[in-house]
């Protein structure tokens, strides 16, 4: 069951994360991985994709070549050779878990595109996310509320009408 998936990937020696050279692993991003380096266990991965934006090798995982099923075996037989160095890897790969790939972190990020994003629009559309409501668009009106309601607000010739409210 998947409630049991933590302590079992917790108590794992490597986590293995082959993925091909394709255009799901180029363009998508793995969540699992975030789970993998979070447990502080030692990861090889396939460098495929953005993930040497986030991982360095050697330093917080341990890269293999995709579609290279010999590499692969031997990062992990590296792994299990050098499980000292391996665990300190493992440790930073969580260090870069924790700050990259939070809610909070990507919360953050979130907003700060909304809020980049309200001074370019004609409209703006107030998002529920993370627990609050931040308002996205173009052009004006800006500001993070905390409600339930979603509110559309659009830009017209009388003041009462910019706001609509959707329940």
């Amino acid at each position: 069951p998947s409630a049991e998936m933590p302590t079992f990937l917790s108590n794992a020696s490597v986590l293995a994360l082959a993925r091909p050279d394709n255009p799901q692993s180029r363009y998508g991003f793995p969540t699992k991985l975030g789970e993998y380096l979070y447990t502080g266990n030692p990861c090889v991965v396939t460098r495929v994709g953005e993930l040497d934006q986030y991982l360095e090798d050697m330093h917080s995982c341990v890269f293999a070549k995709p579609n290279d099923e010999v590499d692969f075996a031997n990062k992990l037989l590296w792994v299990a050779n050098n499980y000292e160095d391996a665990i300190l890897i493992g440790a930073n790969g969580r260090k870069v878990a924790s700050r990259e790939f939070s809610y909070l972190h990507e919360s953050e990020k979130a907003l700060n595109f909304f809020n980049e994003t309200i001074n370019k629009c004609q409209k703006v559309v107030v998002f529920k996310c993370f627990g609050a409501c931040a308002i996205a668009g173009i052009g004006g009106v800006h500001k993070t509320i905390q409600e339930r309601s979603i509110n559309i607000i659009m830009k017209k010739k009388r003041p009462e009408d910019n706001i609509q409210r959707i329940r």
